[in-house]
């Protein structure tokens, strides 16, 4: 993950994201005066990082902990791929209901059974 804090500018949507609050709330401490902004309206990350009292060892803690907390995102080509697969899956077991319930599938001890007691047959 980049660090955030080392850009020069900022919007208040981005700075939001990398404080892990809402726009709303960078909003309002942009108005009351907590968070410095450019002139273009922008913020610097590490500028107003230092204004809200973090200092980088701390920045760096709370990304660390934000990276262990995150859970690892299935890529949806991935996630895609195993929905398309258990509704293969899915239609393979009704297939195979259907025709056990035709009688075109036999269990596998009926054939076990009935193959022994064709030996025993076949041997007298």
């Amino acid at each position: 993950m980049s660090n955030p804090s080392s850009a020069i500018e900022m919007s208040q949507a981005a700075y939001a994201r990398h404080r892990g609050v809402t726009r709303q709330a960078i909003s309002k401490m942009v108005n009351a005066g907590r968070i410095p902004t450019l002139a273009n309206g922008k913020i610097n990350a590490a500028a107003a990082d230092f204004a809200l009292g973090e200092t980088q060892q701390r920045a760096v803690a709370r990304e660390a902990a934000a990276q262990v907390a995150a859970p690892q995102a299935v890529p949806e080509s991935a996630l895609t791929k195993a929905r398309a697969q258990e509704a293969e899956i899915s239609a393979e077991l009704k297939r195979l209901q259907l025709e056990r319930e035709l009688g075109n599938l036999v269990p596998t001890k009926q054939v076990a059974s009935a193959a022994a007691s064709y030996r025993e047959g076949a041997r007298t």
